[in-house]
């Protein structure tokens, strides 16, 4: 099942209303991906599930997804049987491993650049800004393309954006291969400029 804006709201009343009922610990997810660009209003397209990128402490400092509590993933699958959503609706994919986007360095100022939504009283969700899903698309662009590189376009990042989701990427990815990748992306969207300066 896709996921489309209404979808999504129902789905993330539903889950945190699921964990009021179990009396869990109230949570703080921070969500990347095609999730985050509905909310935001920055992509129409639906999506497949909801991607958490990280948990937000007490101390409001991001910290690992890994693993999900059990009061969250018994909340999900209520939701996902209600709503007849995938079974794997709600997850940790993109900060799941040693080398996720968490565990290997989040862009700077990344936290100063979301916004929050309750969703009742035991769930906040904090979406991430455009400028951060500039990196992970172009991250992602590099590695996987289709439906990444889409909605890398429809972000229209100008030539500082690009350029700064670029030395992120090489940061957190220095290998020759992965530098000739992205540089061969950048000159496919006509930044070879950019390329030459990595």
């Amino acid at each position: 099942m896709n996921i489309g804006s209404e979808e999504l709201e129902k789905a993330l009343r539903l889950l945190g209303g699921h964990l009021r009922l179990q009396q869990a610990v109230p949570m703080d997810l921070v969500v990347c991906g095609g999730a985050a660009l509905l909310v935001r209003g920055l992509q129409t397209r639906t999506t497949q599930d909801v991607d958490i990128l990280a948990f937000m402490n007490a101390d409001r400092e991001l910290v690992a997804p890994v693993p999900l509590p059990d009061n969250l993933i018994e909340a999900a699958d209520r939701a996902a049987k209600t709503l007849g959503l995938p079974e794997n609706w709600l997850n940790n994919e993109p900060s799941a491993r040693d080398n996720g986007l968490f565990q290997q360095g989040l862009p700077e100022g990344i936290e100063h650049r979301m916004i929050c939504r309750e969703y009742g009283s035991h769930l906040r969700v904090f979406f991430v800004g455009r400028l951060d899903q500039i990196h992970f698309k172009l991250l992602a662009a590099v590695n996987a393309g289709g439906r990444h590189l889409d909605d890398l376009l429809a972000l229209a990042p100008n030539v500082d954006e690009l350029e700064q989701a670029a030395r992120w990427a090489v940061a957190r990815k220095p290998d020759p291969v992965f530098v000739q990748s992205l540089s061969g992306l950048l000159g496919y969207l006509g930044y070879g400029n950019i390329a030459e300066r990595l």
